[in-house]
């Protein structure tokens, strides 16, 4: 998702009038684009990773971790030291992400075609855990930076660190679980999407995930909070936000090809490792302390 650096978001009343134009216009440039660049070649092939890092602090006293909403105050820190990187060093471009507690880092400059670029992408991924462990480790001995998919307590109790040590979740009337504050004040886009969502369906979103059952698992499974709310079932899990997605991290990779036609044929090559990687990124997900299928 493009970082909106200028201007207001549009609240959803806003885009209802002119929802239609912006469709049309979007539709129209999608066909001019593709007629314009539908038979050019010659780009080389190119490709880069987009990795994203979760903050976490560690109260050893208590044996709690907690998320750790300081992505705002590192980014530019991170900004800056790569303002001033030798030529020895690989550039990383850092970017917010949809919660406080999300950071993004990105090679500044692609990978080649040569296998020997491989060989350089595990040192590439060091270098940005690195930079932002480093500038945590100044400000405190219980902060450090991890990649996971999920936070295992992500929506569960006190799962915010507060470094004022207020324990208190502001919660907002259509989230049981999730308060504004994950929201990355780096992001107004991304406040918007919530809001308009909700404003669009005049409802709180309600995902259902099947429970993973054991010997333990009551039956029937129920999620006592969302039991009075509408589209319960029993045997799911119940995420009641937006955040409950876009608080998730993820690697991504993107690819450049030098032709339409290597992009399809890149395309189907890449197709039957999907499902693959989907059935190792969701080996084990965890959300409110529940083990879920999906």
């Amino acid at each position: 998702m493009g970082v909106l650096t200028e201007g207001t978001p549009l609240s959803w009343n806003e885009i209802v009038p002119i929802c239609q134009v912006y469709r049309s216009y979007a539709l129209s440039q999608l066909i001019k684009v593709f007629e314009k660049c539908k038979d050019y070649q010659g780009d080389s092939f190119l490709w880069g990773d987009e990795l994203e890092f979760t903050l976490v602090h560690f109260d050893h006293s208590k044996k709690r971790v907690q998320l750790l909403l300081e992505a705002h105050e590192i980014l530019p820190r991170l900004v800056e030291t790569n303002k001033e990187t030798h030529d020895d060093t690989p550039s990383i471009a850092w970017h917010p992400e949809a919660c406080d507690y999300m950071i993004e880092g990105v090679p500044c400059e692609p990978y080649g075609f040569l296998p020997s670029y491989l060989n350089t992408v595990e040192a590439n991924m060091t270098l940005r855990r690195k930079q932002a462990q480093e500038i945590l480790s100044e400000q405190s001995d219980c902060e450090y930076v991890i990649n996971i998919s999920v936070f295992p307590r992500h929506g569960q109790g006190q799962f915010i660190y507060s470094s004022t040590q207020d324990d208190s979740q502001e919660v907002t009337e259509q989230s049981i679980y999730y308060p504004d504050k994950l929201i990355s004040p780096f992001h107004p886009r991304m406040k918007s999407i919530v809001e308009n969502t909700l404003a669009r369906s005049q409802a709180s979103p309600l995902i259902h995930i099947p429970i993973f059952r054991d010997t333990s698992t009551p039956s029937p499974f129920q999620d006592l909070p969302f039991k009075e709310t509408k589209g319960f079932r029993d045997d799911h899990i119940h995420l009641g936000s937006i955040l409950a997605g876009k608080g998730c991290c993820c690697l991504q990779v993107t690819f450049q090809a030098q032709s339409l036609t290597e992009c399809l044929q890149v395309y189907d090559q890449l197709l039957p490792l999907t499902g693959i990687m989907v059935c190792l990124y969701y080996l084990v997900r965890i959300s409110y302390i529940h083990i879920y299928f999906s």
